[in-house]
């Protein structure tokens, strides 16, 4: 799924003058998906959401754009009694005047006596605004099988997390019309996972 992206900003003409027209915000987004097989049969789902992106600022006038549009997942689950089960989910969020944060947990998930594969990737949004923020991102995965007697025969979990980049350096006027340079922040970025088998089942697990 993919949220719209936000008109962006202007200055129009009314019966009193001008308007300065700030961009529209980005819009949300939320993917959730699932699927259940019998007997050997394979599963491989993937979810993506992708918030929209923010209005353009218009900074000739400066008039700032909107916000990126976050990225949801629901719980994105596969299921097969002893088939390879692969399951990916992924939330990117929209770039603006600050780009969208993103915060995944727990939301891919599989069952399976044969192998399972999970994936979870967060992308904050990047700033397009001068001396605007990134879009912090953080994607935390935590499986324990060690209690199932039908455990997957093996376990692969593997968990991304991008921070936004922060807006580009220049010159802002503040409310009392004095002038600074300002450069913005890449946003940062955390990862995390665990996974657990009972007995020797084999674990692979990566972060980035």
């Amino acid at each position: 799924s993919t949220g719209g992206n936000g008109g962006a900003a202007m200055t129009v003409a009314n019966s009193g003058g001008t308007l300065d027209i700030t961009g529209g915000n980005g819009g949300g987004a939320n993917s959730t998906a699932s699927a259940i097989m019998s007997g050997d049969s394979a599963v491989i789902i993937n979810a993506i959401a992708t918030g929209g992106n923010g209005g353009a600022a218009d900074k000739a006038e400066g008039i700032p754009g909107g916000e990126g549009g976050t990225a949801l997942l629901g719980q994105v689950f596969g299921q097969s009694d002893y088939g390879a089960v692969t399951v990916t989910g992924t939330a990117i969020g929209g770039n603006g005047s600050y780009g969208a944060r993103e915060d995944i947990e727990n939301e891919v998930s599989g069952q399976t006596a044969g192998p399972l594969t999970l994936t979870q990737n967060a992308t904050g949004g990047s700033s397009f605004n001068i001396g605007g923020h990134g879009g912090y991102a953080k994607s935390n995965l935590t499986l324990d099988f060690s209690s199932l007697s039908d455990a997957p025969s093996s376990l692969t979990l593997n968990v991304t997390s991008t921070g936004g980049n922060g807006g580009a350096a220049g010159m802002i006027t503040d409310s009392s019309g004095q002038s600074q340079a300002v450069s913005g922040d890449g946003a940062k970025a955390i990862s995390s996972v665990t996974g657990i088998l009972p007995g020797n089942g084999a674990v692979n697990i990566g972060a980035i």
